[in-house]
């Protein structure tokens, strides 16, 4: 992670004066489909003991204590994206519901 956020620096720094901005978003525990595989394996089978197993063990490291929702990870991603933000450069922003502060 340390080397994402100097990478995006430096990009940022060297790209500048051409106008560009490079920034990251750093995203939390997402739920997605994937982690269904970890649940089945976890609740031996059973996708809502899993379910609870795995929320236990890795939102128990969150503050905020959710899973983000993949729509979240993009909205962040669009906004950096849109014209309007065009001075934010060098930016690397988590979006993980306060686990980076952990």
């Amino acid at each position: 992670k340390a080397t994402m956020e100097w990478l995006v620096r430096m990009y940022a720094l060297r790209l500048a004066g051409r106008g560009l901005c490079v920034n990251a978003v750093s995203p939390g525990y997402t739920d997605t489909k994937e982690w269904d595989k970890a649940r089945l394996g976890m609740g031996r089978g059973d996708m809502e003991v899993g379910r609870k197993l795995l929320d236990e063990k890795m939102l128990s490291r969150s503050p905020m204590r959710r899973w983000a929702d993949a729509s979240e990870i993009a909205q962040t991603i669009a906004y950096l994206a849109a014209e309007q933000t065009g001075l934010i450069t060098g930016a690397f922003i988590p979006v993980d519901g306060g686990l980076h502060l952990t």
